[in-house]
């Protein structure tokens, strides 16, 4: 059985707020932040915790349509028996903008062998739209959940955070957090392989 292992990278507020830039060093990736959507961790703090609400089991993940950024929309339960990874974000969220461009690379670099969906809320179409032109997300699909609907599915409390949906399997492993290059590319590896 596949198993997608990440670490989440917690941003300390001092990086929320504009200390270092998308050049500076992140910090290493914890193991302990990693879990399953089907086994949520009780040990983390409420404020870094991503659990399922009640009444969605993790194979329920793709259970989802909403309007596709640019027009027609996206239909979760296309993707079953693939390996999807979606990436919750913001168009004002200071690490979404960070590690954008490298999700943008990582995507592209691993089309075919994994699906990226993009799913921004909190915030209003014009800003995603803003958000996805500058840095370069075009050939990504982007879910608009400007409500939130997926986000609570999945427990979410914060962005950025991480879904990582194994297409055999149909375990969930939710990350929290900000993700270096290397960590997503190790993730998107073990999730392929």
């Amino acid at each position: 059985m596949r198993r997608v292992m990440v670490s989440a990278v917690l941003v300390a507020g001092v990086w929320a707020c504009g200390r270092g830039g998308p050049e500076a060093a992140l910090p290493q990736p914890r193991p302990e932040d990693t879990f399953s959507v089907a086994e949520p961790r009780e040990d983390l703090p409420a404020e870094r915790r991503a659990e399922p609400a009640p009444g969605n089991p993790a194979g329920e993940a793709l259970d989802f349509t909403l309007p596709r950024l640019g027009g027609g929309e996206v239909r979760g339960a296309s993707l079953a028996g693939q390996d999807v990874i979606l990436w919750f974000w913001t168009p004002s969220c200071e690490p979404c903008n960070a590690e954008a461009p490298e999700v943008a690379r990582i995507a592209r670099q691993h089309s075919g062998e994994v699906t990226f969906v993009g799913i921004p809320s909190k915030d209003q179409v014009p800003a995603m739209e803003a958000f996805v032109s500058r840095h370069g997300l075009a050939d990504m699909p982007q879910a608009v959940d400007v409500e939130g609907v997926v986000w609570r599915h999945f427990g979410l409390p914060d962005q950025p955070a991480w879904a990582f949906i194994d297409g055999q399997t149909g375990e969930v492993e939710l990350v929290l957090g900000e993700m270096t290059a290397d960590a997503l590319t190790k993730a998107v590896e073990q999730l392929a392989g």
